[in-house]
């Protein structure tokens, strides 16, 4: 009896053990969590991706027009450490539930309190329980995304972007978090004792003054007191520098960068001495290279430039389409694209850009010109205002961008000035031949400089001036180039001012197609 009692409780405690281990397989729609640092607020995002699987997304999988839990099996979720501010909307610290009701036109987004729904038929987001709830454009996205995809953009130290991107649509809407209250409230308290405060509390709050365009009297002081609480530091020393630079002190910030090199020098720090040295050669005026007088003519040099180029003489019934990526220091990390319709012969333009959020295209057909903004020929004054939503600068764009990547055959338009003399010179420490381009009063005002190979004549750079004794405009640096149409176009273009060589952007081909083929 005492066996079989035995055996009895054994098959007791065994049998919920193996009918405890079920079957488990991959989830379709995995969960996704994300954890961000925006300025001093964490920020964290948990959703389900399901994939499209050659199902047609928006209008029938996901409905027009009814509610959608944003993702699949629960609500996505969107977790703050602190108050921010949504789409202009103060949300408290908390876990929300982010619902959607997609459209084709128009996405209404719901920042929600209630978080447990597994289910939301019958009505159960109500209104009276939203955070908030607002309107957000879509915009077409030219990459086909498989799995629904939510992710942070456009991060910087007072907000970032959430984008939803499924199919070919993509939304997005802003937070922003609070940061300057904190920094000053912060600083306050420290200054109350200042002893208290240590150098790299005075060097931070400098540096978010000098970069979050703040008081920049303030940021010096700051940074003085730092480099009294820690003597020759060269990485406040080069702060320090770059903000006698945004006061406009140049002599002074050249002065600051130096010493800050000698002092990393002293230091053996490689690091800052490469940064101070580069600093300094960003702000430093270059000295006008040595240049003489070369035995080619303007015209010559150009037409070899020409041969180099467009050997065949494609250009005049160049049809094609070029993709392009855009990046600078505004764009935080972030590149921008662009797709450029160039048919010459057609007299047809089109350009569609795809920058921080939004949409824009626009189109010249003969005469006619067109302009769209996140899908819609329709918008308001301000956003007409904002983008520049006009004819003109549709056809602004259509001759900017046939000048750029017509080069150096655009030379050979009506009206072009083209110096007789020629001169072998150097262009970013590499030799060339330099020729001088200017226009009739009618065609344009500035003042060019082309510079090319001495050998092969290809064009390896170029700069222009609105005014040249003033130094002012930028410069060009080409590299590389991209087959299309039988022409030899730059790959990589860098743009730098003329005046303190500071970097402004780059524009890269990544490639080009030819319209027919």
């Amino acid at each position: 009896m005492r066996y079989s009692l035995i055996i009895i409780l054994a098959i007791c405690f065994i049998y919920p053990q193996l009918y405890s281990q079920e079957l488990k397989v991959p989830t379709l729609s995995p969960i996704s969590t994300i954890q961000q640092e925006i300025g001093l607020t964490e920020i964290n995002l948990s959703y389900s991706r399901p994939s499209a699987k050659g199902r047609t997304v928006f209008g029938q999988l996901v409905p027009y027009g009814e509610l959608w839990r944003t993702g699949a099996n629960k609500a996505s979720t969107i977790t703050f450490s602190e108050a921010v501010t949504i789409a202009g909307n103060e949300v408290p610290a908390g876990t929300y539930a982010i619902y959607t009701i997609p459209n084709e036109k128009e996405w209404t987004i719901i920042i929600h309190k209630k978080i447990n729904f597994r289910s939301i038929a019958g009505g159960k987001v109500k209104p009276e329980n939203d955070a908030c709830r607002f309107t957000v454009k879509p915009i077409e996205n030219p990459i086909n995304v498989e799995t629904f995809t939510m992710q942070f953009t456009d991060l910087h130290t007072k907000g970032c972007s959430v984008q939803l991107a499924w199919e070919n649509t993509m939304v997005s809407f802003p937070i922003a978090v609070n940061v300057d209250e904190k920094i000053a409230s912060k600083m306050a308290e420290l200054l109350k004792a200042p002893a208290t405060a240590t150098h790299r509390d005075y060097f931070r709050a400098a540096e978010y003054y000098l970069h979050n365009n703040k008081d920049l009297t303030q940021s010096l002081n700051w940074i003085n007191t730092a480099l009294l609480k820690s003597e020759n530091n060269f990485r406040y020393g080069l702060l320090k520098a770059k903000i006698y630079a945004a006061q406009g002190n140049k002599d002074q910030a050249i002065q600051t960068a130096t010493l800050a090199n000698q002092w990393a020098t002293t230091a053996k720090s490689d690091n800052y001495i490469g940064q101070t040295s580069l600093y300094l050669k960003e702000i430093k005026t270059p000295e006008k290279p040595a240049k003489t007088l070369a035995t080619i003519k303007g015209a010559d040099l150009l037409n070899k430039s020409i041969q180099y180029h467009d050997p065949n003489g494609q250009w005049p019934h160049f049809k094609a389409t070029l993709y392009l990526e855009q990046a600078s220091p505004k764009s935080k990390g972030k590149k921008d694209t662009s797709e450029v319709i160039l048919n010459l012969p057609d007299s047809y333009f089109k350009a569609t850009d795809n920058r921080r959020g939004n949409s824009i295209v626009r189109e010249v057909n003969g005469t006619i010109c067109s302009t769209q903004l996140n899908g819609s020929s329709t918008f308001s004054e301000e956003d007409k205002k904002k983008h520049r939503l006009t004819c003109e600068r549709a056809k602004m764009y259509r001759d900017y961008f046939a000048y750029l990547y017509g080069l150096p055959m655009k030379l050979k338009d009506q009206g072009t000035i083209i110096d007789s003399e020629v001169y072998a010179t150097s262009f970013q420490d590499q030799d060339c031949l330099a020729m001088r381009v200017t226009y009739e009063e009618a065609v344009g005002e500035d003042i060019w400089y082309f510079y090319f190979h001495p050998s092969s004549y290809a064009l390896i750079g170029y700069r222009f001036y609105h005014e040249e004794e003033k130094n002012d405009g930028e410069y060009i640096t080409l590299e590389g180039e991209e087959m299309v149409q039988g022409i030899k176009i730059p790959k990589t273009r860098h743009w730098y001012y003329n005046k303190d060589n500071k970097f402004l952007a780059t524009d890269l081909l990544l490639r080009g197609v030819a319209i027919g083929k």
